[in-house]
């Protein structure tokens, strides 16, 4: 088989495939540091249930107020992960086509 080389990358589909890869970790990174704080807001949430008294009320909005918080860092994980994926996908894209206009682009065999 012989080699091929890539001699230039499209800015924009690889500036979309870097925002959809990145989001992808962007939610799946909020979702596992969620889980973390979820764990510790309900830890905090059953200490003031047991104290009893006016901390019962009070426990049960924060953890309620917890649980949004927790849903909103999922979602601005999500969408600014997917925002740097763009950018740094069109960056990306930008410099091989400099550089593999002058040195050459990266070869590859293909069936």
């Amino acid at each position: 088989m012989a080699l091929k080389a890539i001699k230039s990358v499209d800015v924009m589909s690889a500036a979309k495939m870097y925002a959809v890869m990145m989001g992808a970790v962007g939610f799946f990174l909020g979702a596992f540091v969620a889980v973390i704080y979820g764990i510790f807001l309900g830890g905090v949430g059953m200490l003031g249930l047991m104290a009893g008294g006016n901390f019962a009320g009070m426990s049960i909005v924060a953890v309620i107020v917890g649980i949004i918080m927790l849903i909103v860092l999922v979602v601005v994980a999500t969408i600014s992960q997917a925002i740097i994926g763009f950018i740094s996908g069109a960056i990306g894209a930008f410099i091989y086509n400099f550089f593999a206009k002058r040195v050459g682009g990266i070869k590859i065999e293909l069936e």
